[in-house]
């Protein structure tokens, strides 16, 4: 039986929770101005993933990853109607990995438990609003208030995500995959960070292309999604 809650349709339920999540963190954290400073670099820390896994996991076929590349481009043929880039299963178990070593640190360490507090609750915010925003650009029905829709911030991110969908298959120049801070995106790409991943992740193909390894990734896949996609995922590639 599919869970929907965990299936594209449950993105709103585990968007509140992570906010309060993020929110329980704060509460409990000793040094508040220790905690800020780690919520600053936990958000910085999500738009950096958040610019690398668009940019190349999910637009960047090489293979052993195609699933993700074949769920973004679902969402790219039917944006108002697919909105979760990814299984939310998979977002989980990914973001546990991303955060594992501040959960370590919390867990078992005095030093640095402030920060490591800090630095997951700034990463899981971001990721929420990621979510929000993303839905919202794309939705006929908005959810983001009128007054919060006419920001500055929410007009740019509109129009850089929007710009993307129409340019992104012109080629790594035309690209912009920041959602919530394309102006990161702009500039790591000004000084040369996306040639560089390009031709990285290249390599990086050619070394997973391992029976072994794309056995165990396909395995992994099927178990995290919670729908039939990856059987369905060639029409999309």
């Amino acid at each position: 039986m599919k869970i929907k809650l965990f299936s594209d349709d449950g993105w709103v339920f585990v968007t509140v929770v992570t906010i309060l999540l993020g929110v329980f963190l704060g509460l409990v954290c000793n040094n508040p101005v220790l905690f800020i400073i780690g919520f600053a670099l936990g958000s910085l820390y999500e738009q950096i993933i958040e610019y690398l896994a668009h940019g190349w996991l999910q637009h960047k076929r090489i293979g052993v990853f195609d699933y993700f590349v074949a769920r973004h481009t679902r969402h790219h043929a039917e944006s108002q109607k697919h909105h979760a880039l990814q299984s939310i299963p998979t977002t989980f178990f990914v973001t546990i990995l991303l955060l594992s070593p501040f959960i370590f640190t919390v867990i078992y360490s005095t030093i640095g438990k402030d920060i490591s507090l800090g630095i997951m609750a700034g990463f899981l915010v971001t990721h929420a609003l990621l979510n929000v925003l993303h839905y919202d650009v794309h939705a006929p029905k908005k959810i983001i208030p009128e007054i919060l829709r006419n920001t500055k911030y929410y007009k740019s991110v509109s129009y850089y995500h929007i710009l993307h969908h129409q340019n992104h298959r012109k080629g790594i120049d035309n690209r912009i995959y920041g959602v919530t801070n394309p102006w990161l995106d702009m500039f790591l790409h000004k000084i040369g960070i996306s040639n560089f991943v390009d031709k990285w992740y290249d390599r990086l193909g050619g070394r997973l292309q391992n029976k072994v390894i794309v056995t165990a990734v396909s395995y992994l896949i099927r178990l995290l999604d919670a729908s039939d996609f990856y059987d369905n995922k060639e029409e999309y590639l």
